[in-house]
């Protein structure tokens, strides 16, 4: 921000590196097959890491939005860290707190995206747990090999600030966002006025005292202090008085502010002749202070809020900054001072339940035609994009020209038309009676999926219809799949799915579902059903009464050459695979172990009702 002047529109010093684009050229090649690896980033994506530049980036969302150098970052829990090398980069070797690469390596990856604690199945980064390193300054060294077998390597150093012994937030006792012996590092050398803010939540309900901020030797007052709402709404203000020369400065409201709990707020302060206190990058994670949080960039838009002129709603930012605003906040009586434990998974919907021995073949195409998808009669409301961070959430009867990102638990998704995915990370969802239409998006590997779950989720997907895409659903963790129909596949190469797993699975069932792989637009190997052990094991799965047509294969373990080779308590039961077959069977050649505790049964062919023999070969 020190670059920006007054009256014009903010120039980062990222803004030299946009003629990268280009070249960047970070295209995925989405794997489905056994021998298959996945990565991907969208043209947005590429934008983003064209302005920073190449180099070990960071970002706070799994997709790598918005991302930062981790050079001179401070991080906080979880963290996404890859290294952005160009297309003529063959390899890369991650080495932690081991600049001169004398031990193992912590990873090394061959294929890109280059993700420190490698890539999701669905081409977003896994996220890197920073609380297994010690507070205080670390390093990341990175080895690249080109194409040509030529090596480079590059080392930045980065804080990890894990521990909190502020904002724990017991009933009736003020806490902050940072401890009072957190000190920022020289001024900024801006002189005109400027509104410094800065983001938050509290996971409990109470009151916002008042608003402090740090005080450098050239920010000359009057000072104010304010708390607005996340739309920029003033809720409070207050003049600071009787100020030090230097350090914390803390002022109180006449009358302290209720705020609800999870629900966004901003606190700010106006300093009349800038000179104010700034560090670059700070906000590049969430910074998480017992029941307080500093929302990382991306979150809900940027943090280090600020606004040029006169005191207003400060908006803007630049390189996720903290101007060292904090918040003074007194949690309800009755409000717990920890985050209330998690709701249970969503109880399944009440529908009729299926007749005995009722599979997808015996009801035929027109039942699924009848049957998923938005009921008829329903009146949609029109929407964009949706991001749902608040638990308990209801989506219903909207028609949404874009997709949902789901982050919270026990979410319901009822009723309502999408033209891009839903994604399930790290929560809870119930989505029933959807319909997600992929054909109006451009064929794109970023378009790939109708719904992607990640490992810790838990999903349930019941009576919608899927098309437009390259993999219908593309799970991970507990994936529970009824009655759907997915078809219309679209793709530009390679494999394409109904539903994929690269693994890991847990307690998942996928029944009377009408699974059709067949491209209408493209030329794809495709399986209805496929599940290898790239990324975990392939475990206690429930495969039963669905119609598998327009195939190439069907794999439902793994192979010795995956790094988790032997499924576990697959159970395969009364399915029917409609001809023709890539390989004159419906299976690729994979493994069901009988001594894993794997089962086969009254699986049959639908042109002549003979039974299919359960794979035993190795892929």
């Amino acid at each position: 921000m020190s670059t920006v002047t007054a009256g014009r529109v903010p120039k980062t010093r990222t803004d030299i590196f946009k003629p990268l684009l280009a070249v960047l050229g970070l295209l995925v090649l989405a794997g489905c097959g056994p021998d298959s690896s996945v990565e991907d980033l969208d043209l947005e994506q590429n934008q983003a890491l064209a302005e920073v530049g190449q180099g070990v980036l960071l970002s706070d969302a799994p997709n790598r939005s918005s991302p930062i150098s981790l050079e001179g970052a401070t991080v906080q829990g979880p963290v996404h860290i890859f290294d952005s090398a160009g297309t003529n980069t063959r390899s890369v070797r991650f080495f932690v707190d081991d600049p001169s690469m004398s031990g193992a390596p912590f990873r090394s990856d061959g294929d890109r995206p280059f993700d420190l604690a490698g890539t999701a199945v669905d081409g977003d980064a896994n996220p890197y747990d920073s609380s297994q390193l010690a507070d205080g300054p670390h390093t990341i060294t990175v080895e690249r090999t080109d194409r040509s077998g030529r090596r480079s390597t590059r080392t930045v150093t980065f804080t990890v600030a894990n521990d909190a012994t502020e904002g724990t937030g017991e009933p009736g006792v003020e806490v902050s966002v940072f401890n009072a012996s957190d000190v920022p590092g020289p001024q900024d050398s801006d002189s005109v006025p400027v509104e410094l803010g800065m983001k938050f939540r509290a996971d409990v309900a109470g009151k916002v005292t008042g608003v402090r901020y740090f005080k450098t030797s050239g920010n000359v007052g009057p000072h104010t202090g304010k708390l607005w709402s996340a739309g920029g709404t003033l809720l409070a203000s207050a003049t600071f008085t009787n100020e030090s020369a230097t350090g914390w400065q803390t002022v109180r409201f006449s009358s302290p502010v209720e705020i609800r709990a999870n629900q966004t707020y901003v606190v700010s302060y106006h300093a009349p002749q800038g000179r104010y206190a700034a560090t670059d990058n700070y906000f590049a994670t969430t910074l998480k202070r017992g029941v307080l949080s500093a929302l990382g960039n991306g979150v809900q838009g940027g943090n280090g809020v600020y606004a040029y002129g006169p005191s207003q709603f400060p908006s803007r930012t630049f390189s996720a900054s903290n101007y060292w605003v904090d918040v003074l906040f007194v949690a309800s009586e009755g409000g717990g001072g920890e985050p209330p434990p998690p709701p249970p998974p969503p109880p399944p919907p009440v529908e009729d339940p299926p007749a005995s021995g009722e599979t997808a073949w015996s009801r035929g195409l027109a039942w699924y035609q009848a049957n998923t998808g938005v009921p008829a009669g329903t009146t949609l409301r029109a929407s964009g994009p949706l991001t749902i961070t608040t638990d308990n959430t209801v989506i219903d009867g909207l028609d949404i020209n874009g997709g949902i990102d789901v982050r919270a638990r026990n979410v319901i998704i009822r009723n309502s038309r999408l033209t891009s995915r839903i994604y399930v990370q790290n929560g809870s969802a119930t989505i029933e009676r959807v319909e997600i239409d992929l054909t109006s998006r451009p064929i794109h590997w970023s378009q790939q999926h109708g719904i992607a779950t990640s490992t810790d989720s838990h999903t349930t997907v019941r009576f919608s219809k899927i098309h437009g895409m390259q993999q219908g659903i593309a799970f991970q963790g507990r994936l529970t799949a009824e009655d759907n129909w997915i078809y219309g596949i679209r793709t530009e190469e390679g494999h394409a799915e109904a539903i994929l797993s690269n693994g890991p699975t847990d307690t998942s069932f996928i029944r009377r579902n009408w699974l059709d792989s067949k491209p209408v637009v493209g030329t794809a190997i495709s399986g209805p059903l496929c599940m290898y052990g790239d990324f975990g094991q392939i475990r206690n799965v429930t495969i039963d009464g669905n119609l598998m047509t327009g195939m190439g294969f069907n794999y439902f373990g793994s192979a010795s050459r995956k790094p988790y080779p032997r499924p576990y308590n697959v159970v395969v039961t009364n399915n029917h695979f409609q001809p023709p077959f890539t390989w004159d069977q419906p299976l690729y050649p994979a493994t069901l172990d009988p001594l894993s505790e794997s089962q086969w049964s009254n699986n049959r062919i639908t042109t002549t009702n003979a039974l299919v023999a359960p794979p035993r070969g190795d892929g």
